[in-house]
């Protein structure tokens, strides 16, 4: 059985244009972004070589990007869109995204959505 390791990418902030109202979507928002990539990490161990794990700066950046790239109603459609950017590299397996629309509901509270994706055996996989 092989290794199911985990890299992290908390706490990113993103702008993003969210909401089910055209106010809502009027401006960009700001939200948080929590990954939980699952991927075999035992070659990067081995060989303290970049190019042998998944870059989590990199996955970053991206799920910056593709946040500010698009208009979502939902917070689910995002957070599809971002559990997509994370299972793009070839040695992620699985993984689970929480999107948090920070000033949510005029300000009082925050709202979160969390999903769990994983690739299809035999497709998107090295």
């Amino acid at each position: 059985m092989s290794a199911c390791d985990v890299i992290r990418v908390r706490d990113v902030r993103a702008a993003c244009r969210v909401g089910v109202s055209a106010g809502e979507r009027g401006r960009p928002q700001e939200i948080r972004i929590d990954a939980e990539l699952s991927c075999d990490l035992r070659k990067a161990g081995a060989s303290d070589r970049l190019e042998d794990t998944v870059d989590y700066v990199c996955i970053r950046d991206e799920l910056v990007r593709a946040a500010g790239a698009s208009e979502f109603t939902l917070l689910e459609a995002l957070a599809e869109r971002l559990a997509a950017v994370c299972l793009a590299p070839a040695r992620v397996r699985s993984v689970r995204v929480r999107v948090a629309k920070l000033a949510a509901g005029g300000g009082n509270g925050v709202f979160d959505v969390e999903l769990r994706r994983a690739k299809t055996p035999g497709r998107g996989e090295a």
